[in-house]
Formats: C-alpha cells, structure tokens, sequence
C-alpha cells in the first residue's frame, strides 16, 4: 500500500530535523580526537615554525593535541594532496601558503581542485613583499630601477624559483613597465639574495624578513613593498602603490583551511580557536619575529580571499608564462 502524500511528507520533515539533529551533535562533540594539521613544506622553515606555535596555542583552547604533519614535496601539492584526500570532518587541516593560490595556474594539472575541494578556515598571516637592489650600484630609488629596466641593457633578477612569488612579482614589474631583465632563478632566497649583494644581479622581490637585516649592514637599498599600506617593520620604505603601481599590490600569505564539505559548525567552532590563538601574546611574539602581520577573521572572509588570490595569480602566471607540466 503506497504511503499518504501527508504521511510521506511528515516523514520527509523528520528525516531533515534529524540531520540536522545528527549535524549539530557532531558540532557540539567536536573535536573528540587529536586534531592534525598538515604543513606542506619540510621541517624547519617559516611555514613549520609559524604552525607549530599556531597549533599548540589552537589546542590548547579546543582541549586536545594539535599534531604537525610535515608532507613537503612538489610545490606543495604532496601536502595538500593528502588533506584532499582525508575525511571532510575537520580533523585534518592544511597549514599553507600563497602556492596554494598560485599553483592552480602554474601546475598543467593538479590532483585536486584549490576552490572546490578547499574551505579555508581562516587567514592567518601576512607579509610584504620588498624590491630591493645592492648597495654598490647607482639605484636607490624604485624610479631609478625603473629607468634602467626600461633600457633592457644587461638586466638581470634573481628569484626561490620558477613560479614562486617573487619571480612572479618581478614579471609583473617589468609587463607593467615595459621593462626587460633576465631571470635567474636559484635553489633558494638565500643564494639569490647574496647575488644581489655582490651586485651580480639588479634587483630581487624577497620577504623583509630576508631583506631587512642585510638593509641594516648596508648591504641593500629598500627600493618598495608590495602591500597596500606600509608594514610596521618598513615605515619607511614605499608601497608600489604609493609609487604609482597600484596593480602589483600583493602580499605572502598563510592560512588554514580544511577539506570541503566539514559541518560548517565544525569549522567556525576551528576559526574561533585560530582567532583566539593569534591573539595569544606567545603566538604574537612569535609571528612578529618572523616577519608576519597576524590576519585571522571569518570563514567568509577568508574564502573571499583565496578566490580573489587566485584569479589575481593566474595573471601574474600567464604574464611569467612559467608552467609546470
């Protein structure tokens, strides 16, 4: 006998208040387990730093361990990777960085989809970006770098890498000035940067956290920063934006984020505990010696962002015209 429409509609509401029920126990029993938090990077950089003081302030406040998972490999995609692959349950979270946005343009193809497979929990922390070229040349002003590269005479840049985000920066500089140098990249900031200093290259886009110590001896000139406003750490030194630039407004960023579909409860519940941690004078004090402007803010922010990053990479890819196949 077929069931009443009446009957089968009564039936259609309870099953939608228990999963909803079901939803919302999970959220108020979250989290029961250790919490992991995957770094897509090896041990020992600013990325494993930066999480290692993020995650035992985190679960210190949700009331469980917070275990840091390095999976470096392949840009970053071994990591991620993983996380795409795990439960959509907020147990597994990402800990990353600007490839995240950069890698969906720069990769040929990638074993994960960065929007649709991704809910970012929260922004983290940012930094600038800085131009700067050594202190034996005859530049000492972003005007003056501008000059020269326009004369495509014996030019050159040096950079971590192809697609990395000082090499991309560097050729958006030179597309939206119509200027002409060569790129170098090297194994490493630091193998480039002292190139620089031995005025074996004209400029390079690096973080201050790099940059400023050598500024300090004398052995750089600040030229510009990337990000719209000054950072505390450069109140001196021009934003690109400042200087006429608007469109080579960018920062180096890192966020959390999870795999899509976790119960929205679930990762508010998680972006509380990030927003708490970073206002945690340890994580503060830690954050600050590496350089980062802590971020932090809601979900929907921070999903904003990430789509905005992307779109905005994917011009500075095409225009590098790197490519990993």
């Amino acid at each position: 006998m077929m069931p009443s429409l009446g009957r089968l509609s009564a039936c259609l509401v309870m099953l939608g208040c228990l999963m909803g029920f079901s939803a919302a126990g999970a959220a108020a029993g979250f989290p029961a387990q250790p919490i992991t938090l995957v770094v897509p990077y090896p041990p020992g950089g600013t990325a494993d730093s930066l999480a290692r003081v993020l995650a035992k302030s985190m679960g210190a406040r949700l009331g469980v361990n917070m275990i840091v998972l390095n999976k470096g490999g392949a840009g970053t995609v071994v990591g991620t990777q993983f996380v795409a692959n795990s439960a959509a349950d907020g147990y597994t979270l990402l800990f990353t960085a600007t490839p995240f946005a950069i890698n969906p343009s720069l990769f040929e193809k990638l074993p994960y989809d960065t929007l649709k497979d991704f809910t970012v929990v929260s922004d983290i922390a940012e930094t600038p970006l800085v131009v700067a070229a050594g202190s034996g040349t005859s530049i000492n002003t972003l005007g003056e770098l501008v000059d020269r590269l326009k004369t495509g005479k014996d030019n050159s840049y040096g950079s971590a890498g192809p697609g990395s985000s000082p090499h991309l920066v560097s050729e958006l500089l030179l597309h939206e000035v119509n200027g002409e140098a060569t790129h170098i990249p090297y194994q490493g900031s630091m193998p480039a940067v002292m190139d620089l200093v031995a005025n074996r290259t004209t400029f390079m886009f690096d973080t201050p956290l790099l940059m400023l110590p050598l500024a300090k001896e004398g052995r750089l000139k600040l030229l510009a920063q990337t990000s719209t406003q000054r950072s505390p750490l450069l109140p001196t030194v021009p934003t690109l934006q400042e200087s006429g630039y608007p469109n080579l407004s960018v920062t180096s960023w890192f966020v959390v984020a999870a795999r899509s579909g976790a119960p929205r409860d679930v990762l508010e519940k998680l972006n509380s505990a990030i927003n708490a941690a970073l206002a945690d004078p340890v994580v503060a004090g830690a954050y600050e010696a590496q350089g980062m402007i802590k971020t932090g803010g809601t979900l929907d922010k921070a999903q904003a962002k990430l789509q905005q990053e992307v779109k905005n990479w994917a011009l500075a890819v095409q225009v590098s015209g790197a490519k990993v196949r």
